[in-house]
């Protein structure tokens, strides 16, 4: 699809786009907003060396290495969230899972841990809680011992819902499904969305020879009509109308049939006879005799078919069949007209 057909394919599905768009992210933020508030709390840990003065004792740098990657599975291991479980009732072993993490800094024997809640304070709680199974853990003694980095009671960080984030994916979401509107209308409801859409199938079903012309709103364009229509067939006084589709006729070849009797009138009658005198006592001038026969085929009365299209209403099968119905009535066709 090129850069014209697919703004006119937005402008022809502009309001079912803006539509669907408009749904989702109002779907979107109503989901996403009306989640319960979500607030996390957070403490950091270090393990500290230990002065044992016993030589049999572990190398401390040995222990921790060894220690500090299994306290992610600890802090959630199952004796911990079955002893969390008894503290808080109201939440269960899944859920204290789902809110606890730990997060180690690499190379440096510390560790960040984080709980979130429903509120502050079973936030503030819960990590509270982690914390002190942790330290009391001796999983690094008796080289060792674990210490807080910061205040396990500082304030807590409200995380959800994030009115920023929920309005960056609702339009993210928006935008999506509204392209996918309009493509979806494109597809159910095939249009000719631009010119070139209209001289491809006239064609490959009439001829190439015939002219697309199109024209603005009113009367703009219909004297370039009438010219061709002229040019083409110069005895040309009427013309038929197909047009393709509903409304897509629209007053368009009764203006162009009253063009062409206006051009007809404004040539005198005299000439007329003129030139046929001229061709039919054979004169030798080349060039008087060429156009006393080009007035004299004015002379004769031509009728031609004019198809009208309507771009975003006329469906490609519409102009066809219009196409075919001009071709079958005779007549030949002088013009495609496409507002």
């Amino acid at each position: 699809m090129t850069r014209s057909q697919a703004l006119a394919a937005l402008r022809r599905a502009l309001v079912p786009a803006v539509l669907a768009a408009a749904a989702t992210l109002a779907l979107v933020l109503a989901l996403l907003l009306s989640r319960a508030p979500e607030y996390q709390a957070r403490v950091g840990i270090v393990a500290t060396p230990v002065a044992t003065g016993n030589q049999a004792d572990p190398d401390y740098g040995a222990v921790v290495s060894s220690v500090m990657p299994a306290l992610p599975e600890v802090a959630v291991s199952s004796p911990v969230l079955d002893r969390l479980a008894d503290r808080f009732p109201d939440m269960d072993a899944a859920t204290l899972a789902e809110s606890v993490s730990v997060e180690l800094v690499p190379a440096s024997g510390v560790a960040r841990v984080t709980a979130t809640g429903d509120s502050p304070q079973t936030a503030t709680a819960v990590l509270r809680a982690v914390v002190d199974e942790i330290v009391d853990s001796d999983l690094v003694a008796p080289v060792g011992t674990f210490s807080l980095l910061g205040d396990v009671e500082a304030e807590t960080t409200r995380v959800g819902p994030d009115p920023l984030l929920a309005g960056g994916l609702g339009l993210l979401a928006a935008v999506v499904v509204g392209l996918l509107a309009v493509a979806a209308v494109q597809v159910l409801r095939p249009r000719l969305l631009t010119v070139p859409d209209v001289e491809r199938i006239v064609r490959s079903v009439a001829s190439p020879d015939v002219p697309v012309v199109a024209v603005g709103k009113g009367d703009r364009g219909l004297d370039v009509v009438v010219t061709r229509l002229a040019l083409a067939a110069p005895g040309v006084r009427q013309v038929w109308s197909f047009p393709a589709g509903a409304g897509a006729e629209d007053g368009v070849v009764d203006a162009i049939g009253e063009r062409l009797v206006r051009r007809a009138a404004d040539r005198p009658a005299a000439a007329w006879e003129r030139d046929e005198d001229h061709a039919s006592n054979g004169v030798t001038d080349r060039r008087t005799a060429t156009e006393a026969r080009h007035r004299v085929r004015e002379a004769t009365p031509v009728e031609l078919a004019v198809v009208t299209v309507h771009l975003r209403r006329t469906t490609p099968d519409q102009l066809t069949a219009a196409l075919l119905q001009a071709l079958e009535s005779g007549h030949a066709i002088g013009a495609v007209v496409v507002r």
